[in-house]
């Protein structure tokens, strides 16, 4: 039986996922791994700002990745792993060098960007960085609110990854990230504003942009994470 189960499991493992190669490792900054995948399976897709693709990291399970730099044409994309805590998924990250395979599932739909219109307002912490780079490479002019256990580290990647130069307060500093929120409100004609990281800091900030609604303001949100919890997209 238990073979069966292992022989049903791997069929449904090469149905569902692609095999890919890790072609490039880097550490643009403390805390974080730059990543270059590819796969000839990979070749061709359309990939869109906001998709997400699952690597099934080793002891760890799915872990979800916002690609960028995408080559259709090589069948490349690039990701940018936030090397939060000691556990597997961060280890392997950090240790992981080109010429290792992994299996990943995707890429696929996360967020929507069929509202978007004019500047786009990203707010969110380091797991989103990922996320600023996708929307450059769209074309999206991009203003970029962080908040991050490490500021001068995710300021450093942010400008490094994703060539933007953002506001990043310390992690927790919600009244902090709510005044350069409120800054870049006042800087720029209504945005689509792009929620996204911590479940908390998300339902903080949706609270002050409901406090001061504004005409033709479009908010875009998905949580990638919330306390207690190892992921939630």
């Amino acid at each position: 039986m238990t073979s069966l189960r292992t022989r049903v499991s791997d069929t449904l493992g090469r149905l569902l996922f692609r095999e890919v190669a890790v072609t490039g490792a880097t550490t643009p900054a403390p805390g974080f791994r730059h990543l270059t995948i590819a796969a000839p399976t990979l070749r061709g897709l359309a990939i869109a700002a906001g998709d997400k693709l699952q690597l099934a990291v080793p002891a760890a399970g799915l872990r979800t990745y916002t690609p960028f730099a995408v080559d259709r044409a090589r069948g490349q994309l690039e990701l940018l792993v936030h090397l939060h805590g000691a556990g597997p998924a961060a280890r392997w990250a950090a240790e992981v060098e080109p010429g290792a395979t992994i299996r990943a599932f995707g890429p696929r739909r996360s967020l929507e960007f069929g509202v978007v219109r004019g500047p786009v307002l990203l707010v969110g912490d380091a797991t989103s960085i990922g996320l600023a780079r996708a929307l450059v490479d769209g074309g999206h002019p991009l203003r970029v609110v962080l908040e991050a256990s490490d500021p001068d580290a995710a300021r450093c990647a942010l400008a490094r990854v994703a060539g933007v130069d953002g506001a990043v307060v310390p992690a927790g500093r919600l009244a902090a990230l709510d005044a350069e929120l409120q800054r870049a409100l006042r800087d720029l004609a209504p945005p689509t504003v792009v929620l996204t990281g911590n479940a908390r800091t998300i339902a903080v900030v949706r609270a002050s942009l409901r406090a001061a609604p504004v005409a033709g303001r479009a908010v875009v949100t998905r949580a990638y994470w919330a306390d207690g919890k190892r992921g939630l997209d």
